[in-house]
């Protein structure tokens, strides 16, 4: 079987988000049943944020709604990145919102 050669396909739906606009859903709970749960925590943020900014300090900010799409998948992770839209399968080739390890 090739490496590009779909291996599980995940169900698929369109929700509405707060402000109404269309938003894709893939469910990966499937894929995510398989990986490991690495549990990760900043504690020293809220601890230490108010000694790294002081008053004067430029700060900027980033809108990072679209960073997943950055993020591309290797060949054979994409095998498990699949879904079906109006009867064709579909293969994702970056990193799909709602996988665990994301």
């Amino acid at each position: 079987m090739p490496e590009s050669y779909p291996f599980c396909i995940s169900p698929l739906q369109v929700d509405l988000n707060a402000k109404g606009k269309r938003r894709m859903i893939v469910d990966l709970r499937y894929v995510n049943a398989f990986l490991p749960h690495i549990r990760f925590r900043m504690m020293s943020l809220a601890r230490d944020l108010a000694n790294v900014i002081q008053p004067g300090h430029l700060l900027l900010s980033r809108d990072i709604t679209q960073a997943y799409y950055v993020f591309y998948l290797t060949l054979r992770a994409t095998r498990y990145s699949c879904f079906r839209w109006r009867g064709k399968t579909i293969t994702g080739t970056v990193l799909l919102f709602g996988l665990s390890l994301a």
